[in-house]
């Protein structure tokens, strides 16, 4: 049997058995009683059953067990199987294996169940229901599927622009744009380089570590994602933290903000009073100073404002909740993580009823105020 390429309709799928296509042109295999018949009538001699003689894989039956060889024109893989189970699609004179053949079948199944029978087409539901001018604002002019002909919650994807023109085309089902699933960068599920991590914080990919698979472009700013950053003051290793968690925190390295004797909030309230042009003492410079009754240690203030006695404390997380610096503590006192929490809530407890018996207003400005930047509302509140 003989098939040209130019036979084969272009939108034919043909399943086709024949040595055109296979790499493997003769095999070995044995007589016997059962096909001895067959192949004496094809023009081979006998000798004896049990010996080996050569055939043409064209003249082999539908169910023989012979392993051939062929190689798929789609995946270019080299398959190794029985004859009966070689059945190669055939399409514009090419063959392919069962998985690329199923892929093409599946993928012209969807557009043949999308047909309309009579019914809207996707083009004129979106006409009707989204624009009349549905083609020219939301089709790509690139797109080549053919809108007229899919029903409006088809599964099969199509070329489309978005609304905002700064957002390049995209791919998305007629069944996912119909129910509203549109543009990915609208809906922050793709970044782009504008509106990555790296054009919103250029001075990151100072601290990027070569740890990281990605670029800074490749993410947002607020994910979720852990990445590894590097110390900004060159001193210690790379370290790993979720981003959001970075941005909280200016991208400080962790153990220099444990190194450091003042926190990242109190650095800013500082900043704040002295941008306003209060005048203020610190600590140890306070005009008053507590001392601890049951250590006999002074507790000095964070910030004192002389002229409005005011007290202002800035509270980190270990004055609200068990953290690793109360396990330290634990370690050297004895006592318990929960016991040096109490101690520390007891002794702002001490703390502020010194200073209001003092005669001084008492501020504490909380841990969660600093990545909103609600710490400068809490001042100006109380201040301005």
């Amino acid at each position: 049997m003989e098939i040209e390429c130019g036979d084969l309709s272009p939108h034919l799928l043909l399943y086709f058995r024949g040595d055109i296509l296979l790499l493997t042109k003769t095999v070995f295999i044995k007589w016997c009683n059962l096909n001895r018949k067959r192949y004496e009538s094809l023009g081979y001699t006998f000798t004896k059953n049990g010996d080996d003689f050569e055939v043409n894989v064209s003249d082999l039956p539908p169910s023989s067990h012979a392993m051939i060889e062929w190689s798929c024109d789609c995946c270019g893989i080299t398959k190794r199987r029985e004859y009966r189970d070689y059945t190669p699609l055939v399409r514009d004179g090419k063959r392919y294996c069962h998985r690329c053949a199923t892929r093409m079948n599946t993928s012209q199944k969807k557009c043949e169940n999308a047909k309309l029978r009579g019914r809207q087409s996707f083009l004129e539901y979106h006409i009707l229901n989204t624009d009349v001018e549905f083609s020219q604002k939301y089709v790509s002019p690139e797109n080549t599927v053919d809108l007229n002909t899919l029903l409006p919650f088809a599964n099969v994807k199509f070329l489309a622009i978005c609304n905002n023109k700064s957002h390049p085309p995209y791919e998305v089902s007629c069944s996912d744009f119909t129910q509203g699933r549109r543009c990915p960068y609208c809906a922050s599920k793709r970044i782009l380089p504008e509106t990555s991590l790296a054009a919103q914080r250029p001075s990151i990919q100072d601290i990027w570590s070569d740890k990281n698979s990605k670029s800074p472009f490749e993410y947002f700013p607020n994910s979720g994602k852990k990445v590894y950053f590097k110390c900004a003051n060159g001193i210690h290793e790379d370290y790993q933290r979720k981003i959001s968690a970075s941005a909280l925190l200016d991208f400080r390295c962790p153990q220099c903000s444990k190194e450091a004797t003042q926190s990242i909030l109190s650095t800013n309230v500082e900043y704040w009073l002295n941008a306003n042009k209060f005048k203020f003492n610190k600590e140890y410079g306070c005009d008053i100073l507590p001392i601890n009754p049951k250590t006999n240690l002074p507790l000095p203030f964070d910030f004192e404002l002389i002229e409005q006695k005011i007290i202002i404390e800035v509270h980190g997380q270990q004055h609200y909740q068990s953290k690793g610096l109360h396990r330290e503590h634990s370690k050297r006192s004895g006592y318990s993580e929960e016991k040096e929490l109490y101690e520390q809530q007891w002794r702002d407890a001490f703390k502020q009823k010194y200073a209001l018996d003092h005669g001084y207003l008492y501020l504490p400005i909380p841990y969660w105020a600093q990545g909103n930047g609600l710490y400068a509302t809490i001042l100006g509140d109380a201040l301005l």
